[in-house]
């Protein structure tokens, strides 16, 4: 499944990665795939099927 972000939105996903980034080793890292695990949870229960 890809999950496509309008410009705005991956903009300020990229500025919260960067900021992460400079925290700590790895908060950036840990942060982007925190992120994209719950985008891909919202999106998969619409996909399976339909609820009606």
């Amino acid at each position: 499944m890809n999950i496509h972000l309008l410009e705005p939105a991956q903009a300020e996903l990229n500025d919260a990665v960067a900021w992460y980034s400079k925290q700590a080793p790895g908060f950036g890292d840990v942060f982007l795939l925190e992120t994209l695990k719950t985008l891909k949870l919202r999106v998969k229960p619409y996909s399976i099927g339909s609820w009606v």
